[in-house]
């Protein structure tokens, strides 16, 4: 997972936005870090600390940690302001970006 520091442009990513005191942030990233390894299609993963990133927390609109943000072809698709289990975080990454290499 990479570390998103400043406002780049994405074109298709996953932004996860979280911070070090968050218990469920903890659980969420080590799922989306497996599922990391998986991914058939090199799409982006960020981790952004929604502490020290008040800029993008403001412009993606995250209400709460952990989130995770779905951009594609530049958009914002879709939004979790939640802790999402490993199979939703697939099933979610699956719908906008195609299959995972479940070998």
């Amino acid at each position: 997972m990479k570390l998103l520091e400043s406002n780049l442009k994405i074109n298709n990513a996953v932004l996860y936005f979280n911070n070090d005191g968050c218990s469920l942030c903890y659980t969420e990233k080590k799922v989306i870090h497996d599922l990391e390894k998986n991914m058939k299609q090199q799409i982006p993963i960020y981790s952004i600390d929604a502490r020290n990133q008040k800029d993008l927390v403001k412009k993606y609109e995250i209400l709460s940690v952990p989130s995770i943000v779905f951009i594609k072809n530049g958009q914002k698709v879709d939004q979790f302001n939640k802790y999402l289990n490993g199979k939703q975080i697939e099933t979610v990454f699956t719908y906008y970006f195609g299959s995972l290499d479940n070998d």
